[in-house]
């Protein structure tokens, strides 16, 4: 606990956005890491899409209130973050020309979606001919 009180005047000592920072560490989990396999994983998918403008904004507030403290990252971090953002938002559906990365996975990950429902509303068909004929 003493050590826990002895940095507490250093907690926004980190930098918020720079090589690696939440800008790209959201973007990489939900393309890469976040898999829809099934139709449950793309119900708790798009929410999670629906709370990164929340999540962001928290991080934009602490970077707000560091920068408030004169505690800035290098010329250089900014530069990084600006680039890493503009690869993942530059394309459908953050503008109209060509198609971002996230908009692609989205879209394949809702097509998997899409393709599932269908399939298991076959299946329940399926089940309730097989049922009918039974009775």
């Amino acid at each position: 606990m003493e050590i826990a009180e002895l940095n507490l005047p250093f907690r926004r000592h980190s930098y918020i956005f720079g090589r690696n920072g939440p800008q790209s560490r959201l973007p990489n989990r939900l393309i890469n890491s976040h898999r829809v396999d099934i139709v449950f994983d793309m119900e708790v998918y798009s929410p999670r899409l629906q709370q990164s403008q929340s999540y962001m904004s928290q991080y934009l507030e602490r970077a707000k209130l560091c920068a408030a403290e004169g505690i800035r990252a290098p010329f250089f971090d900014y530069d990084q973050a600006i680039s890493e953002i503009n690869r993942i938002t530059s394309g459908v559906p953050f503008s109209e020309e060509g198609v971002s990365a996230y908009g692609l996975t989205w879209l394949r990950k809702f097509l998997l979606y899409k393709t599932q429902v269908s399939w298991m509303k076959l299946q329940l068909r399926g089940l309730q001919a097989r049922q009918q004929r039974h009775c």
